[in-house]
């Protein structure tokens, strides 16, 4: 916690057990996956939709190899489910 003049105090951690924690573990295998089910946000108010801002992506080409890069992607309604 922060207080006078930037001076840091830690809080020390509660613990709690597994069934009574806040937040569960959710675990999607194979056809149970759609990253449609990921919360997209519109960050800027000038932006026509909803966007995933930093998003990595490899991509593989058979003549020209692999591509990773960052790109923004926006998800748009319609279109293929999965």
């Amino acid at each position: 916690m922060v207080t006078d003049l930037g001076e840091i105090k830690p809080i020390k951690p509660v613990q709690v057990e597994r069934h009574q924690a806040p937040a569960k573990e959710i675990i999607l295998n194979g056809q149970d996956i759609n990253v449609l089910d990921f919360p997209f946000l519109q960050s800027n108010p000038g932006d026509n939709g909803r966007f995933i801002n930093t998003g990595n992506l490899v991509l593989i080409d058979p003549e020209k190899g692999r591509n990773v890069g960052t790109y923004r992607m926006q998800k748009f309604k319609g279109g293929p489910e999965r």
